[in-house]
């Protein structure tokens, strides 16, 4: 049977950790709605909207 959850989290980290789908908001609106790992490593696209890589991310032998 399949699942789906709900997270709404600024964790980065753990929206990584957790979800193959994120949807962005910015300023009640959604800017990004597909591959998690595709968003978090688009430095441009997380500063337009004020948010930091993850930590894993940030890490040169993590990618």
């Amino acid at each position: 049977m399949p699942l789906t959850q709900l997270i709404a989290t600024h964790d980065l980290d753990l929206a990584l950790g957790l979800c193959k789908r994120t949807i962005v908001l910015s300023q009640g609106r959604v800017v990004y709605d597909g591959s998690t790992e595709k968003v978090m490593s688009d430095p441009d696209l997380l500063a337009e909207h004020a948010l930091e890589p993850p930590l894993s991310y940030s890490r040169p032998y993590c990618q």
